[in-house]
């Protein structure tokens, strides 16, 4: 790869400035669809002098990354940062279990106003917006076709949360570290709908956790508590209002324990302590999930897949007379990739303009040797589910 270019801070020249601004602390960002960023910075990018005082959320049209236009200042750690599907709205949440919701002024990227705040009291993992139920995927039957518009499909998707008339909802979801959901739903007559709903039965601790939407309109839910040795769960969260009350419905999914906890347990060392990211490959599709795990001597890097298999019965429970095997989902290894350092980030692709079960996607990883590695996921698409029509299972 090729150094496209480097953005710098304004620099006063009468200060001088024995500390790099970079290795400030973790940075969080965002990529809309109209090719433009938001990310947090602890001190002031227009002031010279460095100093740190409160979390600077910033955004910039890629074209021009030189250009960075405050949003706001805010006194708590940002943990989620993202943009709604029109790139014109930005959903801050915070440590604080604050979630706020900021827009553009007249479209214009350099004038921001708060549309609505809601305080949880939580600490806020992970959040996203509702999915609006449009998606388009190349047609590789028409790819070459000279007509624009033949080139594109529109793909068979439900919206997360349904109107009158079946219109899709605005809205957001939430997770915090204590295994609780949280919604707001966006209102046309500026008012919104909040509620709140235990994952699993009980209140656990949740280190890290990723979210995706599936064809039926429901969020799948990972979440690990961080350590190998424990299971890494999966939840189906759906949504429906009835008479302005939003019901959150949580059920519990197929669950499974790390690769590399399983070699542990046939006798070998356990190399690997605490489980670092953990990513759907998609946005869009609930088919493979991407998990690092890292210890003194190095990082792996585990990819599973979401696949149908038949139940086996005992022969006496045996019934001929069924015309399909009744079949669950399971979640499988695919494969495993190790290195001897650790991982420091790691990112997937958001969206894909392939129509496949799951679409072929890249996956890069960044490493503590300043390394970056790039790994293609290619996966056979035999056997993939519609995971939709399982309504409750775990393994």
């Amino acid at each position: 790869m090729d150094h496209i270019y480097s953005v710098l801070r304004r620099i006063n020249a009468n200060v001088s400035l024995s500390t790099d601004w970079i290795t400030e602390g973790k940075s969080i960002l965002s990529v809309s669809s109209r090719n433009t960023i938001a990310f947090t910075s602890n001190t002031d990018l227009h002031d010279g002098t460095a100093k740190i005082s409160k979390v600077h959320v910033y955004v910039a049209d890629l074209n021009m990354p030189w250009e960075a236009y405050e949003v706001l200042s805010h006194g708590e750690d940002i943990t989620c940062l993202e943009w709604d599907i029109s790139a014109t709205k930005l959903l801050i949440a915070d440590s604080a279990g604050c979630i706020q919701v900021w827009g553009m002024k007249d479209f214009l990227l350099n004038e921001w106003s708060q549309i609505t705040t809601t305080v949880f009291e939580e600490y806020i993992l992970a959040a996203a917006w509702f999915h609006n139920g449009k998606k388009i995927a190349l047609n590789m039957e028409k790819k070459d076709n000279p007509l624009y518009l033949e080139k594109y499909s529109f793909i068979r998707f439900n919206p997360s949360l349904k109107q009158f008339g079946s219109k899709p909802s605005e809205g957001l979801i939430a997770i915090t570290t204590t295994g609780m959901v949280f919604v707001l739903i966006l209102q046309s007559d500026g008012n919104i709908i909040t509620a709140a709903e235990l994952l699993g039965q009980f209140r656990s601790k949740i280190k890290v956790v990723d979210l995706c939407y599936a064809k039926s309109g429901d969020f799948l839910v990972v979440t690990t508590d961080g350590l190998v040795q424990s299971s890494v769960h999966c939840y189906r969260v759906g949504l429906k209002v009835v008479q302005d009350e939003c019901i959150i419905t949580c059920e519990p999914f197929s669950s499974f324990f790390l690769n590399c906890h399983a070699t542990c347990l046939a006798g070998e060392k356990q190399i690997y302590s605490k489980v670092t990211h953990l990513k759907f490959i998609l946005r869009e599709a609930a088919d493979a999930v991407v998990i690092t795990a890292s210890g003194p001597s190095g990082s792996v890097v585990e990819l599973w897949e979401l696949r149908e298999k038949p139940v086996a019965f005992h022969k006496m429970f045996n019934n001929p007379s069924l015309e399909r095997q009744p079949k669950t989902v399971v979640w499988q290894h695919h494969t495993s990739s190790t290195t001897n350092s650790g991982v420091v980030a790691m990112a997937t692709p958001r969206l894909s303009i392939y129509d496949a079960n799951p679409p072929p996607s890249y996956i890069l990883v960044a490493y503590k040797d300043n390394s970056i590695k790039c790994f293609l996921q290619r996966v056979i698409t035999v056997g993939m589910p519609d995971f939709s029509k399982y309504s409750n299972s775990s393994s």
